[in-house]
């Protein structure tokens, strides 16, 4: 598969470097909150020049339809969130999981602004449309949407800027293969001795 579709015909190198950049900034935010990270690819598909998967199948075949899917449900759950007076804490997991999805959605951008800091942005507005679909259902105010959006787009560059050395051998690596696996994945980042964590646990369990 990966020989019949890559390298990428009529795709430039430095396209082609950013792409990865941005991809792998997506993965390895994920990898360092603890999300599974089943595969990471530059390859195209229907519409996407590259995507992370965090299970088998788990891409829409058309990107439009997949953050359309996105944003139906986190409408739905719009009205089941806890309104003012109600506890929050015993849904501390659904707000965690939000605010993790969306400190790996913004981390595509930021890995690109890491790496290119002095190129514009790619273009993957779905990102920003579905981090502030996640962010609108975890605030207790709508005013303080554009500020929980600040703090996830901050805590990926810091996540990325601590751990450049990783996201840059990462980089390499998928620009070589224009896809590796999440063990690949791992295996490239626990090659790092200060790296304290691995996910091969919960892909097992994402794997059932």
């Amino acid at each position: 598969m990966r020989a019949n579709k890559y390298p990428v015909p009529g795709r430039s190198a430095l396209r082609n470097r950013r792409l990865a950049g941005h991809e792998i900034g997506h993965a390895f935010c994920m990898a360092a909150l603890g999300d599974p990270c089943w595969s990471v690819s530059i390859i195209p598909g229907d519409g996407f020049e590259g995507c992370v998967r965090s299970a088998p199948a788990s891409l829409a075949s058309d990107l439009q339809k997949e953050t359309e899917g996105i944003l139906s449900i986190c409408e739905r759950l719009k009205k089941l969130a806890p309104k003012l007076g109600s506890a929050r804490s015993a849904s501390a997991e659904y707000y965690i999981f939000i605010q993790s999805s969306m400190i790996a959605l913004f981390a595509g951008q930021c890995s690109e602004a890491l790496l290119y800091p002095d190129l514009p942005p790619l273009g993957t507005d779905h990102d920003d449309v579905e981090a502030h679909a996640y962010a609108e259902i975890a605030v207790v105010d709508q005013g303080a949407v554009e500020a929980l959006v600040a703090y996830c787009r901050a805590e990926a560059m810091a996540i990325l800027m601590a751990n450049r050395d990783v996201v840059e051998a990462l980089v390499e690596a998928l620009v070589d293969a224009g896809e590796l696996s999440g063990e690949e994945v791992d295996g490239i980042i626990l090659n790092d001795p200060n790296w304290k964590t691995t996910t091969t646990k919960l892909k097992e369990v994402a794997r059932g």
